[in-house]
């Protein structure tokens, strides 16, 4: 979420309040179809191959470009198209209701909210990836007494990183979780292994990569998306690397599977609301600090502010939030044929 200020018809499973049903169907450095236009399944080692084929390459951690004619495809040649985005009713709250993140099967939209009054994490499931929505319930393990907002969840559903005042910190810190199973609660919340990156400023809207390993967040006033990085997902994390700054503010990074595709929020202006829109960036690889192009996400921006996207992960279907209506809420796109 972009800030100026320091703040921070599907059954639902029988496990009470906390939701961790599922094993997400996204493989270990590639993809595989759950619905729609998506990746197929590329092997798990790397083939030597032409940079066009769909296989994994291991040494560089990505994999090689999309299939031609994949939602994935036309993010990456930047002439994606988007349908006009419908808002989840079902969701919503008379309250702030924003930063959803999808689970890489598709079938749970998680997402903070104020309707218990205070920043918590809710989660609406379905049974499948091309199904409704259930209404949200509060997710025990994912909250806390404090302010929790963007919340992501590695692949195997077994890490996640949060921003949160937790233990009433002065400002928005990143904090991570493990379970030692998919249906076990989310516990041991701390923020040790981010050290010196949780550096007395707010930091926000996490999104972690598949195993863990990298963690994508919003930092700095006017604030600029940066990335950590660590060599396996029990070490510490190393010193934060600048990735995107249009000098206005720039946050909510969503990031591809390849993680060679950003769409974020932008105050840098040129699109319908004059600030406060949705872009996108490509970039060679996953490492690969320069992006080869920042094009607004077409038909989605409106006159007000929109914000908090949220990438499936075959790049088919595009969650966010936006206050349109004059309180923040949640909305889909998907990209048309």
């Amino acid at each position: 979420m972009i800030r100026y200020r320091t703040s921070s018809a599907a059954s639902i499973p029988p496990t009470n309040d906390v939701i961790t049903w599922g094993v997400r169907s996204r493989w270990l450095l590639g993809w595989s179809v759950v619905a729609g236009c998506g990746f197929s399944t590329p092997a798990s080692v790397d083939d030597a191959g032409p940079p066009d084929d769909t296989t994994v390459d291991v040494a560089t951690d990505v994999a090689d470009a999309p299939p031609a004619g994949t939602c994935m495809a036309k993010w990456m040649a930047g002439t994606v198209q988007l349908t006009t985005p419908a808002r989840l009713t079902q969701l919503g709250s008379a309250t702030s209701d924003r930063d959803p993140f999808i689970s890489s099967d598709g079938l749970r939209l998680y997402f903070a909210s104020e309707r218990s009054g205070n920043g918590d994490i809710y989660v609406a499931v379905r049974a499948t990836a091309a199904g409704v929505f259930a209404a949200p319930i509060l997710s025990v393990d994912l909250s806390s007494v404090d302010y929790d907002s963007k919340t992501s969840i590695a692949s195997n559903d077994l890490l996640a990183v949060q921003a949160s005042t937790r233990n009433s910190s002065a400002d928005t810190d990143l904090w991570i979780a493990t379970r030692p199973n998919t249906v076990a609660a989310f516990s041991n919340f701390t923020r040790t292994p981010f050290g010196a990156n949780n550096d007395g400023t707010a930091q926000l809207d996490p999104e972690t990569n598949d195993i863990g390993t990298r963690v994508y967040f919003a930092n700095g006033s006017p604030q600029r998306i940066v990335v950590v990085s660590r060599a396996d997902p029990t070490s510490s994390f190393g010193s934060m690397v600048e990735l995107i700054n249009g000098g206005s503010g720039d946050a909510d990074p969503s990031v591809s599977p390849d993680e060679r595709l950003v769409v974020f929020a932008s105050n840098r202006g040129g699109g319908p609301g004059g600030g406060g829109d949705l872009w996108y960036a490509t970039r060679a690889n996953a490492t690969a600090t320069t992006f080869s192009s920042t094009l607004l996400v077409p038909t989605v921006n409106g006159s007000s502010e929109d914000g908090d996207p949220s990438l499936s992960d075959d790049g088919c279907t595009l969650f966010f939030a936006s206050n349109r209506t004059g309180d923040w809420e949640i909305y889909v796109s998907t990209v048309t044929p």
